[in-house]
């Protein structure tokens, strides 16, 4: 009997992400399609959890272990269940009595590389089902081409593995790895008299490159920035790659802090320009985190923790140079702290939405409700949205699950609205920055409204313009896909970022709103009244209706509707309530 291989070893081996490629989702769809399944799925099984690592027809990424059918099988070469309902083992599976509702399973068990069977290539139905003789030998057939694919990715890792421990040395750019820059660090240290800057250095836009080809082009950027980098450094100076966006740089003898900022400020400089990549929209944005020795730490861990630290410390993403201090180190607990309970918050369900209404300028009809995140720690108490919202930003699995938990929440309340027959058009929800380059955001959002049954058009997504001009044409390739489901695209807060005529005339936008700064400034100050004039009148001649944020007061409510501004929401009109407290004007007749 062969022992089950434990999810964890399969991480060391490197083979649970090995399996999430394309490669893999094309022999699911093998089988799919060779047995005629509409389900299908390669099946991993874990301490506690299964998890579906390529799927076809299944909505689920994982299940609890106990809902695992291929468990039963991997003894054994395959494993056959003609109908679930009368079989003893998995009768009562949630998965037979729930969706999706499986009557019929089929799975042949795959070993790893070490010969442990740890999951199984399944097919899936509906209905009863006992397979043919054939189909049997396809599917193991099937099976075994993975467990071939398998062996061979085993074998590459082991030697690129290998490799990778003897060189100790990023291979893109040529630099030391973080432990080998680490050991030389300590080195330095234990010269007398040593006085070092310890200095972190990101890429911002590293995600942007990413989005745009890959990891390729990140290491394109990385290896041409720490050319130049090197250019400028002494002989007794180190350079190192950290991570995927980010070098580390030791300088010997810095001096005083304020020479160490100074230097600092132009190794960057000559770093960027000019520009490192092709297109100018994607210059390299770099940032740097500093830490001195013996000031700020007396060992290598520390002086690297404490550099990333002051790299770290929230600063609005901005390219700048910033020294540690034992401030700042309170900040970035702090910061910390509050990623940790986000984190937490999200995974629980805790956050919450509230609505606010949209209403058109002219006679107050509500067409719409914009969905807003809030939070209220058990600790913390209530979290001010400036506060959390970058943080989730910052973070790429925060901000993913986020932006999923967010649209599965306001379309299914959206979708209660229409059952209910309220008035009203459309939820309008916030997509947190990079979200727009995810490569499956737009199967995201079509997921999404398919499962809580609503139309894209019951659906506005809305846009950050820093966010848009990241890389235009791929912003421009996936909002035009939206489109064509019907969703409705915003640029949020227009005026507080880039503002350029130019790509507002690329994008495929509907709606454009006016930042709350401008509105709440027009009645007192006539030059903001005339920029808002003039963002209406852009708006107009491109097409796109204008939602004026923040009106808190009559006036301004009378001077938009005298520029004949088409939407507007605020406190003047409402504050942001629970779902179950928002109010709908009565119907016709009622």
């Amino acid at each position: 009997m062969t022992t089950p291989i434990a999810l964890a070893d399969m991480e060391t081996v490197g083979l649970l992400d090995v399996l999430e490629e394309p490669d893999f989702e094309a022999y699911t769809r093998l089988a799919s399609s060779v047995l005629g399944a509409a389900m299908a799925s390669i099946t991993v099984l874990g301490r506690n959890r299964q998890t579906f690592t390529s799927r076809m027809g299944l909505k689920m990424a994982d299940t609890p272990l106990e809902s695992s059918f291929c468990r039963f099988g991997l003894s054994s070469s395959l494993l056959e269940i003609e109908d679930a309902q009368l079989d003893a083992r998995v009768q009562d599976n949630p998965l037979v009595t729930g969706e999706p509702w499986i009557r019929f399973y089929a799975g042949a068990t795959i070993l790893s590389p070490t010969g442990r069977a740890f999951g199984a290539l399944c097919v899936l139905g509906q209905e009863p089902r006992r397979l043919t003789d054939a189909e049997r030998e396809s599917l193991l057939l099937i099976a075994r081409m993975v467990q071939r694919e398998l062996r061979q990715a085993w074998r590459f890792r082991s030697l690129a593995s290998r490799f990778h421990a003897e060189s100790q040395h990023d291979m893109a750019t040529g630099l030391p790895a973080g432990d080998l820059l680490e050991k030389r660090l300590v080195r330095l240290l234990d010269k007398e008299g040593a006085s070092l800057a310890v200095v972190m250095v990101s890429l911002l836009n590293a995600q942007a490159l990413t989005s745009q080809d890959g990891r390729r082009s990140l290491d394109s950027a990385l290896a041409d920035i720490s050319q130049r980098l090197k250019a400028s450094l002494t002989s007794n100076d180190l350079i190192g790659r950290m991570a995927s966006d980010r070098l580390c740089i030791v300088l010997a003898d810095p001096g005083e802090v304020s020479s160490v900022v100074e230097h600092v400020t132009q190794l960057l400089e000559s770093a960027v320009t000019p520009a490192v990549l092709d297109d100018p929209l994607h210059s390299a944005r770099l940032s740097a985190g500093i830490s001195r020795y013996p000031e700020d730490a007396g060992s290598a861990s520390l002086l690297l923790d404490r550099a990333r630290a002051a790299l770290d410390t929230d600063s609005g993403d901005q390219p700048g140079v910033r020294c540690y201090s034992s401030e700042m180190h309170a900040a970035f607990l702090r910061r910390q702290d509050r990623l940790d309970r986000l984190r937490a918050a999200v995974r629980s369900d805790a956050l919450h939405q509230v609505y606010q209404p949209i209403l058109t300028v002219r006679d107050r009809r509500l067409v719409g409700a914009e969905a807003l995140a809030r939070w209220r720690d058990p600790l913390l108490g209530e979290v001010s949205p400036e506060e959390f919202i970058p943080l989730i930003e910052s973070d790429v699995g925060l901000r993913q699950a986020f932006t999923a938990s967010s649209l599965k929440v306001a379309c299914r309340q959206m979708a209660w609205w229409r059952r209910e027959k309220k008035p009203i058009d459309y939820v309008s929800v916030n997509v947190p920055a990079g979200e727009l380059y995810r490569a499956d955001f737009v199967a995201l959002v079509s997921t999404v409204l398919a499962e809580q049954g609503v139309q894209g058009r019951d659906l506005m997504l809305e846009l950050t313009e820093a966010s848009l001009i990241t890389d235009l044409p791929v912003a421009i390739q996936n909002m035009e896909q939206l489109r064509d489901m019907g969703v409705r695209l915003a640029i949020d807060d227009f005026g507080t970022g880039y503002s350029s005529l130019r790509y507002l005339q690329q994008l495929p936008l509907d709606v454009l709103k006016i930042d709350r700064s401008f509105t709440s400034a027009m009645t007192d100050n006539e030059t903001t009244y005339k920029l808002v004039d003039g963002i209406i009148w852009i708006a107009r001649a491109l097409g796109l209706t204008v939602i004026a944020e923040g009106v808190e007061t009559p006036e301004q409510w009378n001077e938009l509707a005298s520029l004949k501004c088409d939407l507007v929401q605020g406190f003047l009109f409402g504050r942001p309530v629970a779902a179950g407290d928002f109010v709908f004007p009565p119907l016709p007749g009622a």
